[in-house]
């Protein structure tokens, strides 16, 4: 399951948000005799003006 932003610009400089990196947490999931794992992974953003 992947999670997207719903804006694309940076609110310090309004500049286009690029990907720098991501963050993935994992969930167990327990059913009756069945086991899945949901992975969830939400994108690093910065702006490309936005002070480091």
């Amino acid at each position: 399951m992947i999670h997207d932003l719903a804006r694309c610009t940076c609110d310090q400089c309004d500049g286009q948000l690029v990907k720098i990196g991501e963050d993935v947490t994992e969930q167990l999931d327990v059913e009756p005799a069945r086991f899945s794992v949901i992975r969830h992974i939400y994108g690093s953003v910065n702006g490309m003006d936005a002070p480091p």
